[in-house]
């Protein structure tokens, strides 16, 4: 690298920082423990509070203020301990290149390491019979892979799967639809019985799991002891969940060599040490790797610290071990800031989430993209207290998408949630104790969008939820429920078959002190037992339940296209000014709340940034009237690139899919959020303050 350039970089990183802080870099590609690690031109190999650092890394103890740096693009094989504070308006900050001017893209923090040694099956008896032998390759397991059900086996940037008897559709997704049926009585705690066993006949299990879906709504997995042949029975180590069936019960075998049949699909003979893989690609071009650490970032008790712009990927854990986290808080940790990072192909076995916080505090989870993450929650809230969700997008996950236990005085706003269908899951859970829990201006899509239990004072407000058809939209359930507001929310997509039909709300809650207020909502049927408080002025949807609340103001809307922009392309905003369903228009946008967060900026400023800005928007209005769509589009993302995580974070949710419509009077511009079928028209300088307006000023004069 140019040593001038080198030296630009530097100090663009430096000059935002504290004249008093210290700034390190890190380069796990190019760097050194022994260097100084204060410059790109001599990073540390491994970052302060990395186990494996060593010389001066090892040594650095970070200071309120302090800034680690990691290079963009650049793949990180370690896990990070934060365990030092930094202080008000000085919080130490882990970087993954937030600001593009180190290396490319998001710095990546990876748990998993290359497996090697890679051999052919010589023949189909090698590969316990299985007829596509040519196709099975096999390598030894790592000594540091930890057993039980925790494999993680990724090669590049698709998951593998483990090898199932009955394939699912998605690996990331843990449904229950493709495991095979049998009568409950040819079950037992122990074992299962069924003539299309017979393909494990000879196979060797010694390794194979049994995924059985019994009550309560659950898939719990449990290690095989042994087939029998003559009576068709597989026998199962007693699992203390695997108890109580449905009419029928549903099984699937897992991680056995005999049924590997396509792509991605493996299985770990833990006698032989061995891992056998379908590889999605030549090996020797696109290297496998397996997960051999737990956590990607552990903040333990730590405040004032913040964590941005990494892509954190390939951490798991098994049964009976904890974490397999992206990221996790500990008790104590206060005043952290998650933002703007990237979460994929995480594992956990054990609930614990690919983000957790644990007894957290005044905190913020912004702008985050957390996506296919194979098995359980998503992002736990576990006694995360006064402190807010915001801007993040959730896509392809196989758990809960937010789980709040013991939670209070939180929000958890303008999120996005697709795509979270498996046994068990749903968009958002409030539950165990929590209280004064907003949920307010979230899209949730694909299935059940919020549950709620033991819990009070839960406002549900101006959200968008689109079962599409798999679900009702909202469960109050029975045990400890009270005061859950329901107010302004569109409610769309409920089940058209089954117990569920045409229901947005269900509620088995019939405990006395309950009070559901459920007002201006726009949805299609509600279920079940409503011990106390009001439902009016709703619009109705469909006819099943209407005429047990045809008072109170409440409207059956036999046409529902008319109520909407348009339906069928997936835009709620409101056709006309009715106050009834979310409102999603200029004014009050699902997203522009985030708009306090430059109002706060513009307070800190003053007045001498705020004259600045007149004299950029005066220079620029002329020119922007000129420019053509595509080079605003390359604005905008030299705009949010450029900008620091904390003014930027509330664009995030949108800012890949951002698509401008047009201009008015060569100075407005309709903004279309395909997220959320928004459309704002707004001045696009008059929505920033100060700095923004200079930075997005600066992009605009920029050549594409």
């Amino acid at each position: 690298m140019n040593k001038l350039l080198i030296i630009v970089v530097t100090l663009l990183m430096l000059v935002t920082s504290d004249l008093h802080a210290a700034v390190y870099f890190v380069d796990y590609e190019s760097g050194n423990d022994g260097a100084n690690g204060t410059s790109v031109q001599s990073p540390f190999k491994h970052s302060p509070g990395d186990s494996q650092a060593k010389g001066k890394a090892a040594k650095v103890t970070l200071k309120p203020s302090d800034q680690v740096h990691f290079k963009g693009g650049v793949i990180y094989r370690g896990s990070l301990t934060i365990n030092v504070s930094g202080a008000a308006d000085k919080p130490i900050v882990f970087d993954g290149n937030t600001r593009g001017r180190w290396g490319s893209g998001k710095a990546v923090i990876d748990g998993s390491e290359e497996l090697r040694g890679w051999k052919t099956c010589e023949s189909q008896e090698a590969a316990d019979g299985n007829p596509q032998w040519k196709k099975i390759w096999y390598c030894p397991l790592p000594d540091n892979c930890e057993a039980g059900f925790s494999w993680n086996i990724s090669q590049g940037d698709q998951l593998g799967f483990i090898s199932e008897q009955m394939n699912s559709d998605d690996p990331y997704i843990m449904k229950n639809k493709n495991y095979k049926s049998v009568p409950a009585r040819q079950a037992s705690r122990t074992s299962i019985v069924d003539k299309d066993l017979e393909v494990l006949k000879g196979a060797d299990l010694n390794s194979a799991y049994v995924g059985v879906y019994c009550k309560p709504n659950w898939i719990y997995f449990a290690e095989v002891s042994s087939y029998d042949s003559a009576q068709t029975k597989l026998s199962y180590k007693q699992h203390s969940r695997i108890r109580t069936f449905y009419k029928d019960v549903k099984y699937n075998v897992m991680n056995c060599l005999r049924v590997i049949d396509r792509p991605g699909e493996y299985c770990v003979d833990r006698k032989a040490k061995r891992i056998y893989y379908m590889p999605y690609q030549e090996l020797n071009e696109v290297p496998a790797s397996i997960s051999i650490r737990r956590v990607g970032v552990e903040i333990q008790g730590a405040q004032h610290v913040t964590v941005q712009g990494f892509k954190i990927q390939k951490f798991a854990c098994g049964f009976g071990q904890s974490d397999g986290s992206a990221l996790k808080a500990t008790p104590g940790s206060a005043y952290v800031q998650i933002l703007d990072n990237e979460m994929t192909m995480n594992r956990s076995m054990v609930k614990q989430g690919v983000l957790r916080m644990n007894r957290v505090t005044h905190s913020l989870i912004a702008g985050n993209h957390v996506h296919r993450n194979p098995f359980y929650r998503v992002i736990i809230l576990d006694d995360y207290n006064d402190s807010e969700v915001r801007g993040n997008v959730l896509d392809t996950n196989s758990g809960t998408g937010f789980v709040c236990f013991r939670t209070k005085n939180t929000k958890i706003i303008g999120n996005v949630i697709r795509n979270h269908t498996a046994v068990h899951s749903q968009g958002m859970a409030v539950y165990v104790k929590s209280s004064n829990v907003e949920i307010e201006s979230n899209l949730v899509e694909d299935g059940l969008a919020v549950t709620v239990q033991d819990s009070r004072d839960i406002k549900i407000h101006n959200n968008v939820f689109n079962a599409k058809g798999k679900s009702t939209v909202i469960g109050l359930w029975n045990g400890g429920v009270s005061t859950v507001t329901i107010t302004n929310n569109t409610m769309l997509g409920a089940p058209t078959s089954g117990w569920q039909t045409g229901l947005s709300i269900f509620t088995n809650n019939g405990s006395s002190g309950t009070r559901y207020d459920i007002k201006n909502n726009i949805l299609e049927g509600l279920g079940g037992r409503l011990p106390g408080g009001e439902v009016s002025e709703n619009y109705f949807l469909s006819s099943k339940t209407y005429s047990g609340y045809a008072s109170n103001s409440n409207q059956m809307i036999k046409e529902r296209k008319s109520l909407f922009k348009n339906y069928d392309a997936g835009d709620f905003r409101l056709s006309g000014t009715s106050a009834v369903g979310a409102q999603c228009d200029e004014k009050h946008g699902l997203f522009l709340k985030f708009d306090n967060e430059t109002e706060k900026h513009e307070k800190k400023v003053g007045k001498k940034a705020a004259s600045k800005k007149k004299q950029l928007i005066s220079a620029s209005r002329s020119k922007a009237s000129t420019i053509d769509q595509e080079k605003i589009k390359i604005a905008l993302d030299r705009y949010l690139k450029s900008s620091g995580p904390a003014l930027r974070f509330h664009y995030s949710v949108f800012k890949r899919e951002v698509e401008i419509r047009g201009q008015k009077d060569g100075k407005r511009y309709e903004i279309f959020v395909p997220t959320l079928g928004t459309l704002m028209t707004v001045d696009i300088f008059k929505t920033m303050k100060h700095k923004d307006a200079a930075a997005l000023a600066s992009c605009l004069a920029m050549e594409p």
